[in-house]
């Protein structure tokens, strides 16, 4: 009887020693699931903060393309802000469009467009047929007053494209808002800055704005003017 006694405590010490073994184990496999999701949280974060932090990178004074909508009009930490999609557009020097050969690749709007046909004509040259026989790989080349040439595909807006988007605030205080959309009549106004949102949105229902039409003015980092052209 003392032996089964002895016996049957014998088992319970092991069944003991495993339960404890198996409850180290699996609170050191719970701190480690919290170890790995609390640095993958910190790396989230950070990027999301480098993000912003780039975002909000302030431009060089100038003028720029751009697109928006009303609802990239916000406030943030009590500054009025406009988040945009700016755009640039491909100047050429004489040299490297007037040098191009069949079998030669350039870049338009950030991809390369590889070269099979070549023609001139007069200030312009055609690539692969141009925009009337070339479909999407034909473009031709405009030398501008500057000596420099232009891309173009049969459109006579330039050929933009995204650079970048960006945060930026608006001036303290008003912005001034230039309309020459309606080609006979022009509008030009001081708004606020907290006002910008809801007037952009009753502007828009008719020509929205887009890097075609919209030019924005930078200066010390604030968007100080808002200009939306006619645009044909």
């Amino acid at each position: 009887m003392k032996k089964k006694i002895v016996l049957m405590l014998m088992c319970i010490g092991l069944i003991g020693g495993a339960l404890v073994g198996c409850n180290k184990a699996g609170t050191s496999d719970v701190k480690e699931e919290k170890k790995v999701e609390e640095t993958s949280k910190k790396s989230e974060t950070k990027e999301k903060d480098e993000t912003t932090t780039d975002e909000l990178e302030n431009l060089e004074d100038g003028t720029y393309n751009v697109s928006f909508k009303s609802e990239d009009f916000y406030e943030d930490g009590g500054k009025h802000m406009l988040q945009m999609d700016i755009y640039t557009y491909d100047k050429y020097s004489k040299e490297e469009i007037e040098g191009l050969a069949v079998g030669d690749k350039i870049a338009i709007c950030g991809e390369d467009v590889a070269i099979k046909k070549i023609e001139k004509e007069d200030d312009s040259i055609y690539i692969n047929g141009g925009h009337l026989e070339g479909g999407d790989d034909g473009y031709y080349f405009t030398l501008m007053e500057d000596g420099t040439y232009e891309a173009g595909n049969g459109s006579p807006c330039n050929l933009f494209y995204i650079s970048r988007n960006a945060a930026l605030p608006l001036a303290s205080g008003t912005v001034t808002y230039i309309d020459e959309s309606d080609y006979d009549n022009k509008e030009l106004v001081d708004k606020k800055s907290e006002e910008l949102g809801a007037f952009i949105k009753e502007e828009s229902k008719d020509v929205g704005f887009v890097p075609e039409n919209t030019i924005v003015t930078v200066q010390d980092g604030c968007v100080v003017v808002i200009k939306r052209e006619y645009m044909q």
